[in-house]
């Protein structure tokens, strides 16, 4: 049995282990905590966060203390060093402190909107006794543990910060929109949709974990200039991802002008229909070519033009959407009262106003026993004052025709062309008063005699004008005896 002095013997070593803890608790103080980062973030792009803070403590015993920490939850660490803390005697020392917070602590402390709360840190000494000393750290665990979101958005290969920069579209061109999207639950098979863009696939595959999700060839579905926000929505089972992307939609212009020409003997007509098929006011212009002599019998006239050396231009400002009809006519019926003065007139308009001649001759024939040697020319000319670009001459042959022997200085190739066999030749321009000469020799099938006919010769060229003209000669008719 225990005595009574083992009993006084034992509360008094029980008394004055009190006393120390006690005096040891009294010399330690916390006095200041700083919050150096007080929010740790769990989702779906962060595995693991961290929590930071300063404590401050003073010692006021005659000897140094040591420390070391627990939190209730995560992983505490001493920065810069780990394990434990010293507070010098009668000095005041600061304690760094990092918690580590993983997926499960988040799970236990965390919530999406992320409630600031305050918990204990929990001191000891250095026989891992837990010191009475309240120290409380504010703590901000923010955890959303399924929904998948967007790290950033891309348009036409620019990043756009989530706050929502402007980027510039053209509503002519087909853009891109890509963005990086973290699913952290398993892979779904979803409906996206957009608004103020067409082209989104019916379906898309969402993989589990990080990917990148791209939408090409999308289209704006307005083309009104200014500033615009596309809604971009993934809608997952449990929620929707939405990524707006502000753009500025740009304005344009766009002058579309359809020209309408009838013409006969007794006159011409000319028709130019102008749209300003943009989103933007704009100039637009019209510019017709007209001869002189042509001029002078004008009937009718659409009012403010001017008159130009080579035609007549209209210039005007038009509005988006707007459609304006400009013309003339021609009459020649002064000139039909006497029909001598008619065919003169009407063979000077003809030769006055035509753009080019051609002219196709016979060089020389040379007969051998059973087939022909033939030297052709075909003569080109610019009779106009423009120049003319991307010529193109082709020289159909009659069927007798067996091969194409030789070329003269410009070297020519052998086509089809409306099923026939066709020389062709290109230049790449034909200067104002300019002519080219194209030669070939050629080897009949047989020793023709007699009259042979070569089908008329066709140049094409580009005007000043930017139209595609195609014009023709005449019909040879050669006689070999």
């Amino acid at each position: 049995m225990v005595g009574a002095k083992q009993i006084i013997l034992i509360l008094g070593i029980l008394l004055l282990t009190g006393l120390i803890f006690s005096t040891a608790n009294a010399t330690l103080t916390a006095t200041k905590v700083e919050t150096i980062k007080g929010e740790a973030r769990i989702d779906e792009s962060h595995s693991n966060d961290f929590l930071e803070y300063n404590v401050t403590f003073y010692n006021n015993a005659d000897d140094g203390f040591y420390l070391s920490t627990s939190f209730l939850f995560g992983k505490p660490e001493f920065v810069p060093v780990s394990g434990a803390f010293i507070v010098p005697a009668k000095s005041t020392a600061t304690l760094g402190i990092k918690i580590y917070v993983g997926v499960n602590e988040a799970k236990s402390a965390g919530s999406p909107t992320g409630k600031t709360t305050y918990q204990p840190l929990l001191l000891f000494d250095d026989n891992k006794n837990q010191l009475n000393i309240s120290v409380l750290l504010p703590v901000r665990i923010i955890y959303n543990e399924t929904t998948p979101l967007y790290s950033k958005v891309i348009v036409s290969n620019v990043a756009v910060d989530q706050s929502g920069q402007n980027l510039t579209i053209d509503p002519r061109q087909p853009f891109t929109i890509s963005f990086t999207i973290n699913n952290p639950i398993e892979k779904r098979t979803i409906n996206p949709s957009v608004t103020g863009a067409s082209g989104l696939p019916e379906t898309i595959a969402v993989e589990k974990g990080t990917s990148t999700i791209t939408f090409s060839n999308l289209q704006l579905t307005t083309n009104n200039p200014g500033n615009q926000t596309l809604q971009i929505s993934l809608p997952f089972p449990d929620y929707t991802v939405v990524a707006p992307v502000k753009i500025e939609v740009q304005g344009f212009s766009n002058c579309v002008t359809k020209e309408d020409v009838s013409s006969s003997i007794f006159g011409k007509t000319y028709t130019a229909t102008v749209t300003n098929e943009g989103t933007v006011a704009t100039e637009c212009k019209v510019i017709t070519a007209i001869s002189g002599i042509e001029k002078n019998l004008i009937t009718d006239v659409t009012s403010d033009y001017l008159s130009t050396t080579t035609g007549l231009e209209w210039k005007m400002n038009m509005n988006s959407g707007d459609t304006k009809v400009f013309s003339y006519s021609v009459s020649y019926a002064p000139l039909i009262a006497i029909p001598f003065v008619v065919i003169f007139i009407g063979a000077a308009i003809w030769y006055f106003t035509r753009k080019i001649d051609i002219k196709k001759e016979l060089v020389s024939a040379k007969r051998h026993p059973g087939f022909m040697f033939l030297k052709m020319q075909v003569h080109v000319k610019n009779l106009s004052g423009d120049e003319m670009a991307q010529v193109k001459i082709y020289e159909p042959l009659p069927a007798f025709i067996k091969e194409v022997k030789d070329f003269g200085t410009i070297i020519g190739t052998e086509v089809k062309k409306n099923n026939k066999r066709t020389i062709k030749w290109e230049v790449d321009t034909l200067k104002p008063k300019e002519e080219r000469i194209f030669s070939y020799t050629v080897r009949t099938s047989i020793e023709v005699l007699g009259k042979m006919d070569f089908d008329p010769t066709i140049v094409e060229y580009v005007n000043k004008q930017g139209g595609k003209i195609e014009a023709s000669g005449n019909t040879l008719t050669i006689e070999v005896e």
